[in-house]
């Protein structure tokens, strides 16, 4: 593969990860889905709440749980 086969691979995936991710609005923070699937075959899910000067994320704890 040379680098500019490389180039356009990533070009593709960032356009098909682009397409497929979705978000809703919900009050101050947005609830994420992105087309990577989780240890339960579902979508990956996080939340972003946007501040005047940070952004805050969250993954309501799923890589810390245990189980």
């Amino acid at each position: 593969m040379t680098s500019s086969d490389f180039d356009s691979l990533i070009r593709r995936y960032g356009k098909w990860l682009s397409d497929n991710t979705t978000y809703t609005q919900l009050d101050e923070w947005y609830e994420v889905n992105v087309p990577l699937l989780d240890e339960d075959n579902d979508y990956t899910q996080f939340y972003v709440k946007p501040g005047k000067n940070s952004v805050t994320f969250s993954d309501d704890c799923a890589t810390s749980r245990m189980g």
